[in-house]
């Protein structure tokens, strides 16, 4: 008996949890959270990657003084 009450318990939060889960990716999409985002992401890829070149660009730099 304890089982079934578990069993039962079980599926019906899973159950809940899926369609909660399910609205709040809805609202997201609806709203262009994903974009917004991605967009970020991009801007912060490419900070880094100017950084990078950046200290590429003052290591060669340093290297041809030094000979």
């Amino acid at each position: 008996m304890a089982s079934a009450f578990f069993t039962r318990r079980l599926g019906m939060t899973m159950g809940g949890s899926f369609v909660l889960g399910a609205g709040i990716e809805l609202f997201m999409i609806k709203t262009g959270f994903y974009a917004i985002v991605t967009e970020k992401e991009a801007e912060r890829y490419i900070e880094r990657v100017e950084q990078h070149r950046d200290l590429v660009r003052r290591a060669h730099e340093q290297r041809d003084i030094a000979r």
